[in-house]
């Protein structure tokens, strides 16, 4: 109980959303009481429950469900922007900013380009 309050107090559910779709250890490593190798199992696990729709996130401004999907292309431009140096979490923020300009359906190349300029900023 412990670790999850610690990692819902490191990072709001958005992100930590973003983090089990996209495996970022270093997203639950900075949450109190999370090492190197506790961050890397619930990366893994957490993944592993989480459906083929992704998970369900209730707003808090309005009681409405929205999907928030971890698609192949923004999980490609996250690895594609880790390749280029820039890590996990900061490369997984700048995909889902830039996301928000696409569709869902968005394909990676564009994806990186956008989320390049986010990380400029």
């Amino acid at each position: 109980a412990k670790v999850a309050l610690g990692i819902l107090d490191a990072m709001p559910p958005a992100v930590l959303i973003d983090a089990v779709a996209l495996q970022d250890k270093a997203a639950f490593a900075r949450a109190n009481g999370v090492g190197p190798k506790l961050a890397a199992r619930l990366a893994t696990e957490l993944a592993a429950k989480q459906g083929p729709k992704g998970f369900i996130a209730i707003t808090a401004g309005a009681a409405r469900a929205t999907a928030a999907p971890a698609s192949g292309s923004r999980a490609e431009a996250v690895s594609a922007l880790v390749n280029l140096g820039i890590d996990q979490s900061s490369a997984a923020r700048a995909v889902s900013a830039a996301a928000k300009q696409f569709d869902a359906d968005a394909p990676a190349r564009e994806l990186i380009r956008a989320a390049l300029k986010e990380v400029s900023r």
